[in-house]
């Protein structure tokens, strides 16, 4: 006895189906043997494929997108993540430029990092907007949303898709610190002072201002936003120009980092996918 592969399609999928049927005993040629052993490997690819689908498909009917509570933009398009995939949360096909964007994020953090980290995927447009993207966390899950503002990038552009794998590697950041209070909070009472924290609540020109007047001790304007914002500009000045943590209260803060066995691992990954190294 064998078994007769009976291919029926039921709800858009292949579903395969076991029947056993008698046959009788037949002998080969090595050509007969080497077209059905290749038979047979497509067979088994064509299995893997549907498993996957089916799969993607269940993951997609029964998840409900994450509610944003901090951010408001409107969405263009927006996706689970599973396995490093992108499965559309409605009933939209994945389109490119969204996909396009994501293998960047993949190519900064690895795949490892973003099936640990990366829950969904989220896609806006907003010209005017100074937000160029942004993460939430998902309740207590450990996966973030990741929101990625296209209207700024053009990956026909080199010096726009540098620009983008900068972004992510501060979001990248933002993931591995905001699961990680305790060591925000001894990051704060270590290196910002009273003066440091109202920065937050100024205007963009006042904190220049400061920024000029205390160089040694940050990295750039924007790291005066907050203590997170300082710690994942210290991290993506760590990744991709460490020399410029080489001195002041900046060398201080690069040495934090790196006392923090995984924060450093992944400050070397990042580099390394990076071709930075």
């Amino acid at each position: 006895m064998s078994t007769f592969i009976q291919f029926c399609v039921g709800l858009g999928l292949v579903v395969i189906v076991g029947v056993p049927v008698s046959v009788q005993a037949a002998v080969l040629s090595e050509a007969e043997r080497a077209t059905l052993q290749a038979q047979i490997v497509q067979l088994q690819a064509e299995v893997i494929r549907l498993e996957a689908l089916l799969r993607n498909r269940f993951v997609s009917s029964v998840r409900e997108p994450y509610q944003a509570r901090l951010f408001t933009q409107p969405i263009e398009a927006s996706y689970f993540v599973l396995r490093e995939q992108l499965l559309p949360t409605g009933t939209k096909r994945v389109r490119a430029q969204d996909a396009a964007l994501f293998a960047h994020l993949v190519s900064v953090m690895g795949e490892a990092e973003v099936r640990a980290r990366v829950g969904e995927w989220r896609v806006f447009f907003d010209p005017m907007s100074e937000v160029d993207a942004y993460v939430e966390q998902i309740s207590d899950t450990g996966q973030y949303v990741v929101n990625i503002n296209r209207a700024g990038f053009v990956l026909s552009d080199p010096a726009d898709v540098r620009a983008l794998k900068e972004l992510f590697v501060h979001e990248y950041a933002h993931m591995i610190f905001l699961s990680r209070p305790e060591v925000v909070a001894e990051y704060r009472d270590q290196f910002w002072s009273m003066k440091d924290l109202e920065m937050g609540s100024k205007t963009t020109a006042e904190r220049e201002q400061y920024f000029r007047q205390n160089k040694s001790d940050f990295v750039s304007e924007y790291a005066l936003q907050s203590v997170d914002e300082d710690m994942a500009e210290t991290f993506l000045f760590a990744v991709v120009s460490p020399v410029e943590l080489e001195t002041g209260e900046r060398r201080e803060k690069f040495d934090f980092l790196l006392k923090l066995s995984a924060v450093a691992q992944a400050i070397s990954q990042t580099r390394a996918r990076l071709n930075l190294e």
